[in-house]
């Protein structure tokens, strides 16, 4: 902004690295796309980008729609002819043409990189790049006076590119060098173009400079500030890699500098390989010869700088280097503290009418000046002439119309952070601020309530409304949901979805298991052999290693359960009780308003229901469900009438509530209501956690909060209130949530 504000070039790093060239990306990103088997997210942006003739966004969206991860992990002919063959009629009819024509398109644009692959010599790799940027249709960006910044750019980047290839090639066929893989090619080209900058065509003398010490080395200038001196940015923390420890560095150097001595030949000759990977002590050595080069930097001045807060408003430390410095000079270093208003400069000091505008809106909605420090205690301060104000209103065009726009928008800042600030339990107090600009619609809302009157709740549906109503606004009401592309590795939803289908399959095949406990765990292992295709048909296809790991994570949790399992049948056969399991089955019913209102539509998918009987009589009632986690704090508290159960967790309760509205044989007032969850991955210990739901709460607190929300819900009452708020929301940049700031502790 200073520099803006008074005309100043300002320059970065000592010119443009050519490896942000989005051509040169783009172009790398296809020797990298072919090296790692084709994966969706680099093929995508190979589709998708400008830069290249073939391709297009629509081809892109296809690898997503048939579920395309990798080449290597599933072929996109496959993917293509599994989406083809779907079961539904209408979607085969309207797609069909389309979808192949996608896919042919997409095989065309595979069937021109995969000459690419291959061992080969360095000159034949750059042979056969160039002919496949040529096939691909590499946009030509004609340097031109009159052209983008950008597009200029571009085209001194192809043309440093292009160099660096062809002299790649004559260097490497000088030096005799053998074939190499493609992915050494792409490392050795990589390798090559890092250290290379683009200058600006422009003369930077006069300007400022935004360097790193590093691209500073060498370099001095007038007056230099150094940046972030504060603690843990500067010297930056060092720690041991969990990989790759320091006492393991330690005993690999020598083996690493005999290697590269070898690989190197006379080349190695004066070079210092033996501490080629540093340790942690050794990184943290830098910042301080960095420090000093900073220091040698200026000829007249030097100003360190270090911010107040962090980006979460947290008081900062100061660097331990200002703390060398201050020691060296006498009387120490003098603090100098900017305000976080010193960027908009006074009135008098303004230069153009946003300035002045920016000036006018802190002046309002700033805390209020006094006219004199000296005036009767208890008198509220007195504001200064709104001067400013007026004379834009008044010399502006637009003045009366922007002035305006500042004061409304500055009064709903002011609005929603009281809202914000006000604690949950002054519900009175934070109803009577909720508005438009938190989530409470107004004005007609008859579609919305018929929208809802309509709508089938899941406990899904129910804990989002309950914990964060914008949340469920976005998903539910404007249908704003998001699309993850494929992944090569198993992601936690799938994982979740290979442990249900195989726990499913395994309790299906075996109701009872052999008294013997090491019977059962062998059996277990004997079904995990035989159904490993199972699991895999329950996700789209991934990477074998990534799945391999997986699996070893299900025989863990499998063998955990058949523990847990078999202690409860022993239990259950002393006490003479039989159990009926229901697996996987979906349940819809309609749950009555006590106060009278229309029934609700509640639905889902319960992962395990078990009815424990003595003869005829249902003794206890329990529904289970499946958590893939090491975590299971989260889920005490979803136990818990305290805390979450019936407040923002929701899914046991219904899916108990649902099984008593369906009626089971058996099952009366005397019977016992458990709830729990089977935590596979956690500790022993808290691997199942069951506590008693009793009717009353589920028949009252229960069932009147969930017609609460959905009051809520018809009344347009989507507050932006997190309970908690997730900072992974898709929706976060959206809602504009600002949490209660944290007391100080003690």
């Amino acid at each position: 902004d200073v520099c803006r504000r008074f005309r100043i070039p300002i320059y970065f790093r000592k010119g443009r690295a050519v490896l942000t060239s989005g051509l040169v990306r783009a172009c790398l990103n296809v020797l990298r796309c072919v090296a790692e088997g084709f994966p969706q997210g680099r093929f995508a942006a190979l589709l998708d980008t400008d830069y290249f003739r073939a391709g297009g966004p629509g081809l892109a969206r296809t690898l997503r729609e048939v579920g395309f991860v990798a080449e290597s992990a599933r072929p996109l002919a496959e993917c293509v002819a599994a989406t083809r063959a779907t079961d539904d009629p209408a979607a085969r009819a309207s797609g069909r043409a389309t979808l192949a024509a996608r896919g042919e398109e997409c095989a065309r644009v595979m069937a021109v990189l995969r000459p690419l692959e291959g061992r080969r010599t360095v000159a034949a790799h750059v042979r056969t790049f160039r002919r496949a940027l040529g096939a691909l249709g590499l946009r030509p960006v004609l340097q031109d006076d009159r052209a983008l910044t950008a597009a200029r750019r571009d085209v001194r980047a192809r043309v440093r590119f292009e160099e660096t290839l062809t002299a790649l090639a004559a260097l490497t066929q000088s030096m005799g060098r053998g074939p190499v893989t493609l992915d050494d090619f792409v490392r050795l080209l990589v390798a090559a173009l890092e250290p290379q900058e683009i200058e600006d065509p422009l003369e930077p003398a006069g300007s400022v400079r935004a360097l790193s010490v590093r691209d500073a080395r060498g370099l001095d200038f007038d007056v230099v500030y150094l940046l972030g001196l504060d603690a843990g940015t500067f010297p930056a923390p060092r720690r041991e890699s969990p990989l790759l420890p320091d006492g393991l560095k330690r005993a690999m150097n020598p083996l690493a500098a005999g290697l590269l001595r070898r690989k190197l030949g006379a080349r190695a000759a004066g070079l210092p390989l033996a501490g080629c990977l540093r340790t942690a002590r050794e990184a943290s050595l830098e910042d301080p010869f960095l420090f000093f080069l900073a220091l040698s930097m200026p000829e007249r001045a030097l100003v360190l700088s270090c911010p107040a807060k962090d980006e979460r408003g947290n008081p900062t430390v100061a660097s331990p280097f200002v703390d060398e410095v201050a020691a060296c000079l006498e009387g120490g270093l003098v603090p100098q503290v900017l305000s976080s208003t010193a960027l908009v400069p006074e009135a008098a000091s303004c230069c153009e009418p946003a300035e002045l505008l920016a000036r006018a809106a802190l002046d309002r909605w700033a805390p209020a000046r006094t006219r004199s420090p000296d005036r009767s205690p208890g008198r509220p301060p007195d504001r200064l002439p709104d001067r400013l104000a007026a004379a834009l209103r008044s010399a502006l065009p637009d003045g009366v119309a922007r002035m305006a726009a500042i004061d409304a928008r500055a009064a709903i800042e002011a609005r929603r952070s009281r809202y914000f600030l006000t604690p949950r339990a002054e519900g009175a107090r934070k109803d009577a601020l909720a508005d438009t600009y938190v989530g409470r619609l107004a004005g007609e809302l008859g579609f919305l309530e018929a929208h809802v009157a309509a709508m089938r709740w899941s406990p899904t549906r129910l804990e989002r409304l309950a914990a964060c109503g914008f949340k469920f606004f976005a998903a539910y009401v404007l249908g704003l949901h998001e699309e993850p592309p494929p992944e090569l590795d198993v992601v936690p939803i799938e994982l979740g979805k290979i442990f249900h289908r195989v726990l499913e399959e395994f309790l299906r095949a075996h109701p009872r298991l052999p008294a013997d406990r090491d019977a059962a765990r062998a059996l277990g292992r004997a079904f995990l052999a035989q159904t490993r295709t199972i699991g895999a048909a329950a996700i789209p296809a991934k990477d074998r290693a990534f799945f391999d790991l997986t699996w070893l994570r299900l025989e863990a949790g499998l063998d955990e359960l058949i523990v847990r399992e078999h202690e409860a049948q022993e239990k259950r056969d002393r006490e003479g009780l039989t159990v009926e399991r229901r697996l996987e089955q979906p349940i819809e019913f309609a749950l009555p308003d006590p106060a009278g209102g229309p029934p609700l539509t509640l639905f889902g998918l319960p992962d395990r229901i078990e009815v424990e009987r003595r003869g005829p009589v249902a003794e206890r009632l329990r529904v289970l469900d499946y958590k893939v986690t090491r975590d299971a704090r989260r889920y005490a508290a979803a136990l818990d009438p305290e805390r979450e159960l019936g407040r923002t967790a929701f899914q046991l309760p219904v899916y108990l509530l649902a099984t008593l509205g369906r009626g089971t044989a058996g099952v009366s007032t005397d019977t016992e209501l458990e709830g729990g969850f089977l935590v596979l991955l956690a500790r022993r210990a808290q691997q199942r956690l069951i506590e008693p739901l009793p009717r009353a709460l589920l028949e009252g607190v229960v069932t009147e909060r969930i017609h609460a929300l959905r009051a809520h819900a018809r009344a347009g009452r989507f507050d932006v209130d997190p309970d908690p708020c997730d900072p992974w929301c898709p929706y976060r940049t959206v809602c504009r949530y600002q949490p209660p700031p944290l007391e100080d502790e003690d």
